[in-house]
């Protein structure tokens, strides 16, 4: 293996243990205790982590003609973070409309 194919795995196992940190954080009460924004921003960090991840796993198969032993798994539901997203965009929208509303009627 090229050196430069060694840092490529060496990232990749590295992501993977922040994903999977990442990931157990989540469900924690600390995660929950943080505001939406900072919930939101996590998550879709969370996200891109993956993506970043699939990537890598794919060059890493792609030196190969089967697939690597250092195949880790970055998936993620991500039909359910999709639906986090959109429940916490719509909170969002909520309490600009409310904050709005509350100004007008203020004047």
């Amino acid at each position: 293996m090229e050196s430069y194919q060694e840092r490529v795995v060496e990232e990749l196992v590295a992501l993977n243990y922040k994903i999977i940190a990442l990931r157990d954080f989540l469900p924690s009460e600390c995660f929950a205790s943080l505001d939406q924004d900072e919930q939101f921003r996590l998550m879709e960090q969370l996200y891109h982590m993956q993506e970043y991840g699939k990537i890598l796993q794919e060059r890493v198969n792609a030196w190969s003609d089967q697939k690597s032993d250092f195949t880790i798994d970055v998936s993620f539901n991500t039909d359910k973070l999709s639906a986090v997203f959109d429940e916490m965009h719509n909170n969002i929208k909520k309490s600009v409309n409310e904050a709005i509303n509350a100004a007008l009627e203020f004047n």
